[in-house]
């Protein structure tokens, strides 16, 4: 017989851990869906990358492992900054009843660790009541990413395409241009991130050790698919894929600047979402929305467009998350 799971009337408590398999098997027993962002050797990886520490967090009910908090904290002189990272996915994975006890605990961890601001963000599909954030003191902030249904045949994955993507994938075949493993020296797509980030004005937020090596990103246990676009001996850009299972992120890439006339993006994506339906994953994320130029360019692929909550919370007087919401919508959907 199956033990039940602790009311929300639970004690929730906080226990590092420096076992990957505990870590498995508690965001197993949340029952809330997982991401590449969710595993214990990427956020290892992630914490080089970043200039973080990682603390592997096991949330504990009434004495009961019930599911994780990635804990990523940036110290500065005598202030922390917690989980202020440059991808999604970062929050707590526990039942929708227990999420507020559990950021109760995470503020009051925050307080010990001198935090001034904490940042988490839930997966798309998660369960989430907003009566569950009441009194937590965070702040949410829906963001949006499109999900790609890959449990279809390829068939019908190419017929999901708008009328543009289709064309766009003729001629830039007719082109000459074809998609190959990148051969993982990482310094396309690192000039790719940093080109996107001077473009926006924005910091990518990585550093010296992004793109992390091959064997790094494999030895956590994740699916890794990294291509570059070619045409002849020219590297047109590249692109990131990293996988948990069922779930494929789009993790990072794109075109250099000087190649963007070639639409070659289109190839990349393509292939991507065509390697994950192959490998037996059932969604691809396409990793976020964060203008309408992007969301132009993403909605070709015959995705779902899903909305997200992140939370936050900072310490009085520093500047609020613009555009924050007040409540995060009962029981998030498409």
């Amino acid at each position: 017989m199956t033990a039940a799971l602790p009311t929300a009337q639970a004690t929730v408590t906080l226990e590092p851990t420096g076992d990957p398999v505990r870590w498995a098997a508690a965001a197993q027993a949340s029952g809330q869906p997982m991401t590449p962002f969710s595993n214990h050797g990427f956020l290892g990886l992630a914490s080089g990358m970043t200039g973080t520490e990682f603390v592997p967090l096991v949330v504990r009910a009434d004495g009961v492992d019930v599911g994780i908090a990635p804990w990523l904290a940036r110290r500065r002189g005598p202030v922390t900054t917690v989980n202020a990272v440059p991808f999604p996915y970062t929050g707590p994975l526990v039942p929708a009843h227990l999420m507020a006890g559990t950021l109760v605990a995470l503020r009051r961890r925050g307080r010990r660790e001198r935090a001034v601001r904490q940042d988490f963000g839930l997966a798309p599909t998660t369960a989430v009541d907003a009566v569950d954030l009441t009194g937590t003191g965070f702040e949410a902030r829906l963001d949006h990413t499109y999900l790609v249904d890959t449990s279809r045949t390829e068939e019908e994955l190419y017929g999901a395409l708008t009328a543009p993507a289709r064309t766009s994938l003729r001629r830039i075949e007719r082109d000459g241009v074809a998609v190959v493993p990148s051969g993982h020296d990482g310094q396309t797509l690192g000039r790719v991130v940093d080109a996107a980030g001077t473009a926006r004005g924005l910091d990518p937020g990585y550093g010296a050790g992004f793109p992390p090596p091959i064997g790094a990103l494999e030895a956590t246990g994740l699916g890794v698919h990294w291509t570059v676009a070619k045409r002849d001996d020219v590297e047109l850009g590249s692109l990131l894929s990293i996988s948990s299972g069922e779930v494929v992120v789009l993790w990072q890439g794109g075109l250099l600047p000087e190649h963007r006339a070639t639409r070659a993006n289109v190839l990349l994506y393509w292939d991507a979402v065509l390697w994950a339906h192959r490998h037996g994953a059932r969604t691809v994320d396409l990793a976020g929305v964060p203008d309408a130029g992007v969301a132009r360019f993403k909605s070709q692929f015959g995705g779902t467009l899903y909305s997200y909550p992140r939370l936050q919370w900072a310490a009085p007087g520093l500047r609020p998350v613009a555009g924050v919401a007040r409540t995060v919508v009962t029981t998030l959907r498409r």
